[in-house]
C-alpha cells in the first residue's frame, strides 16, 4: 500500500491513540526533568506561572536568553536546576550545554548519565514556549503543596490548551495558480492519467503511512528515524511541483486546487513530524491537521469518482488513471468513504 493510500485509511481513533502517545512522550520527558529539579525558583522573575499565547518582545527575549553562554537557555537551566550564571555548574570542566547534549548530568561531576531526556532542554518552537511556561507553573504548584498527580493533570490540561490553539498550515494555492482548459471525456481522462503517473512516481519510495512510521518510532524510541519524515515531505513537494504544471479541465479546477493545497499542507505536516525530536508539541498539534488533510484527500477521490460516473469514463488497469479508481474502491470496500 502506498503512503498516499495509507493516508486515506487514517481514522480518528488512530489519531487519538497517537496523540495520547506523543503527549505521554512529551509530558513524561519533562516530568523526569521536573522530578530531577531541586529548586522552587519560578521561571519568570515576576512570578508569572505560564506563558500567555500572545507573542511579545519580552517573551521572545526570555525564551532566547542564555546569560552564561553555555548553550542552555536560562529557562532550561531553571528546569534542570543548573546555574544560569555559571556555564559549568558542577565544576567538572565541561559546560552545562555540552553535558546536556551528551546526555550527562550537569549537576554531578564525571561521565554520569542522566536517566531523563535532557536533549529536550534545548527544545524549539511550540515546545520551547510550553516548557518555559510550565517551568514556572510547576514550581508554583509544587511550592503550594499540590501533589504530583494533580500537578500532572493541571499541566497536561495546560499543554493541551496550548496545542489546541496552534494554527495549522495555510492553503497556499488558488484558482489563479493553475492552467484551466475546457472539459471533455478525453481531456478529463488525459488529465487523470497524467495525475496518476505523478502520484505513482512521487510516492514510489514511500511504503507505509506517516502515522505508521510515527507509531513505530514511538514504540521503539528511535528518534533517529524522525529524519524519514523528510522523505515524505519531499514526495508531497515533488507531487505539487508536477501537479501545478498540468492543464486542468474546468470540471476539476476547484478539486485540483484543493489537491495542491492538500499535498502542500501534508508536506508541512511531515516536516513538523520530522522535527518532533526538538518540537514534539507542534508535531502533536499537527496530528489533528493531518486528519483534516486525510479527509480532504478522500473528498478529492470522491469528486473524481462522481465525475467519472457522470461522464462515463473508464480506465484499463494498465492506465495510470486507474490508480484513482482503485483507491476509491479500496476505501469504499473498507467503509471509510
Amino acid at each position: 500500500m502506498s503512503a498516499f493510500l495509507s493516508v486515506l485509511h487514517i481514522s480518528k481513533k488512530n489519531i487519538t491513540i497517537l496523540a495520547f502517545a506523543i503527549l505521554f512522550f512529551l509530558m513524561g520527558a519533562w516530568f523526569l526533568v521536573f522530578s530531577f529539579k531541586n529548586t522552587s525558583e519560578v521561571a519568570y522573575s515576576n512570578g508569572t506561572a505560564l506563558v500567555k499565547s500572545a507573542e511579545t518582545p519580552e517573551k521572545q527575549l526570555y525564551l532566547e536568553q542564555d546569560s552564561d553562554g553555555d548553550g542552555l537557555r536560562d529557562w532550561a537551566e531553571r528546569l534542570l536546576g543548573t546555574d544560569p550564571a555559571n556555564p559549568d555548574t558542577d565544576g567538572d570542566g565541561t559546560n552545562d550545554g555540552d553535558e546536556v547534549a551528551a546526555n550527562r548530568n550537569p549537576l554531578q561531576t564525571g561521565d554520569d548519565a542522566f536517566s531523563g531526556t535532557l536533549a529536550q532542554a534545548n527544545s524549539t518552537g511550540m515546545t520551547a514556549q510550553i516548557a518555559a511556561g510550565i517551568a514556572g507553573g510547576y514550581a508554583l504548584l509544587k511550592e503550594g503543596g499540590t501533589n504530583q498527580s494533580d500537578i500532572s493533570d493541571i499541566l497536561t490540561q495546560q499543554i493541551s490548551s496550548y496545542i489546541q490553539n496552534v494554527e495549522g498550515p495555510k492553503d497556499a494555492y488558488t484558482i489563479n495558480d493553475i492552467r484551466i482548459t475546457t472539459s471533455s471525456a478525453e481531456i478529463i481522462k488525459n488529465y487523470l492519467n497524467a495525475a496518476g503517473l505523478i502520484f505513482a512516481e512521487s510516492f514510489q519510495s514511500a511504503k507505509i503511512s506517516e502515522l505508521l512510521l510515527l507509531q513505530e518510532i514511538l514504540e521503539s524510541g528511535s528518534l533517529d528515524r524522525l529524519s524519514e519524515f523528510g522523505l515524505y515531505a519531499e514526495a508531497y513537494t515533488r507531487a505539487v511541483s508536477a501537479l501545478v504544471s498540468l492543464s486542468v479541465p474546468d470540471a476539476l479546477a476547484e478539486t485540483h486546487v484543493a489537491l495542491l493545497n492538500n499535498f502542500s499542507n501534508l508536506a508541512t505536516i511531515n516536516r513538523a513530524f520530522q522535527n518532533a525530536g526538538t518540537d514534539p508539541a507542534t508535531a502533536l498539534a499537527y496530528l489533528g491537521y493531518y486528519q483534516n488533510e486525510a479527509n480532504r484527500a478522500k473528498s478529492f477521490l470522491n469528486d473524481v469518482h462522481i465525475l467519472l460516473e457522470s461522464a462515463g469514463i473508464t480506465f484499463a488497469e494498465t492506465e495510470p488513471g486507474f490508480l484513482f479508481v482503485n483507491y476509491y474502491n479500496q476505501l469504499k470496500n473498507a467503509g471509510t468513504l
